[in-house]
């Protein structure tokens, strides 16, 4: 057996030229490719780079890079640039370029230098990759972030004013509020009977709306405190929290005596005032909407789901039509008069604010006459906000 050539598995010229073709067809494809001279004189364009730009092959060939120049980059990022290649060395980065018909693009490049028998550049190859859209997505991104943070910022001066709001109310609004309704309590005191029916009525409307007033702005003054503190995230017991809630409760419980059924509660991240004040508005709305017909019924409990519990705080009361099932946590608003039942109507937007801050939400269902069914969720651990 013969031994065969030692170059019988080197590649012929043929086959190394071909593969140079393919090599070169391939990066046409993708790249964008133009070489200069040391003086960054164009000296070749592949197809791709005349399809960007705009301009045709005769148009670049001969001309400076800077035909291409958009103006967008300083001088030193260019200065920069000539300064690593025309040391040898690789530039890589991003540039912002400008077409014949004013188009700007983008492009990832590289530049490589060619180095003669001494070592000094005499040509350069860059190679590019439009990366438009990308940096489109980029621009858009950061005009939102930009837009998020002036938002922070005008949130951050809202709660400030409100803060400041809180103080004034506390300060500036209450005496006055407190005049006026001693004066009227006064009044009544002094000259019930001696004036006629309707005077007697009228002092009496300016007295209730005086203290209706004063309990909005308490009210108004504690939801300002609960926004400005920041929920502490211990694991508690959710059952020491109902606890407290009921304790508060008592009297208003003893009064209307409620058969309570309490499922075991879990333990839960949590700031334990704003959870006893959470228990205490639902258990205090099931109190006030109770019917007169029969035993209220308040049931507690909680099941766990993916990452969060779910708890609920059940009665037979009154209910409501669910259509009002939004509206009933917004502040101030109520779905039956005043004078049919107590209070501000800022309870149920307590609770929504309490729940918010600690990461989870709260919904109901209800029916007239059905009762209903207060759903809140908190997380299971504290990595939530």
């Amino acid at each position: 057996m013969s031994k065969p050539a030692a170059n019988a598995s080197s590649p012929s010229r043929e086959q190394t030229l071909r593969e140079l073709l393919e090599l070169k067809l391939a990066l046409d494809e993708s790249a964008i490719v133009a070489t200069t001279d040391a003086q960054g004189i164009i000296t070749a364009v592949n197809d791709r780079f005349c399809r960007i730009s705009r301009y045709s092959r005769e148009e670049l060939l001969g001309r400076n890079h800077r035909i291409i120049n958009s103006g967008h980059h300083p001088k030193e990022f260019f200065q920069d640039l000539w300064q690593t290649i025309s040391s040898g060395k690789v530039w890589r980065g991003e540039i912002k370029n400008r077409a014949k018909d004013d188009s700007v693009y983008w492009v990832g490049t590289t530049i490589v230098p060619f180095l003669d028998e001494v070592g000094r550049p005499w040509q350069y190859m860059a190679i590019r990759f439009e990366i438009t859209d990308r940096k489109r997505a980029e621009e858009e991104l950061r005009a939102k972030q930009t837009e998020l943070a002036d938002r922070a910022e005008a949130l951050a001066r809202s709660n400030a004013d409100l803060e400041q709001f809180a103080y004034v109310a506390s300060h500036d609004l209450q005496e006055p509020l407190r005049m006026v309704s001693s004066f009227t309590q006064l009044l009544a005191k002094r000259y019930k009977g001696r004036l006629d029916a309707d005077a007697d009525e009228f002092i009496r409307y300016a007295d209730e709306g005086a203290q209706t007033m004063q309990a909005m702005i308490r009210d108004l003054l504690a939801y300002a405190r609960l926004d400005a503190a920041v929920p502490s995230r211990f694991p508690l017991p959710l059952d020491a929290a109902l606890d407290g809630a009921l304790l508060i409760l008592h009297v208003a419980l003893a009064e209307a005596a409620p058969i309570l059924r309490r499922k075991p509660l879990p333990e839960v991240p949590g700031d334990l005032a704003q959870l006893v004040q959470l228990y205490q508005n639902l258990v205090g709305n099931a109190l006030k909407f109770r019917r007169t017909d029969q035993v209220l019924e308040i049931e507690f409990g909680a099941s766990k789901e993916p990452g969060h519990w779910r708890c609920w705080v059940k009665d037979n009361g009154i209910g409501f039509d669910s259509r009002h099932a939004d509206r009933i946590f917004t502040l101030f608003q109520r779905l039956h008069a005043r004078d049919a039942f107590p209070g501000s109507g800022i309870g149920l937007a307590f609770c929504k604010r309490i729940l918010e801050r600690h990461g989870g939400r709260i919904w109901v269902h209800s029916a007239p006459g059905k009762g209903s069914t207060f759903f809140f969720t908190l997380p299971t651990d504290r990595s939530h906000p």
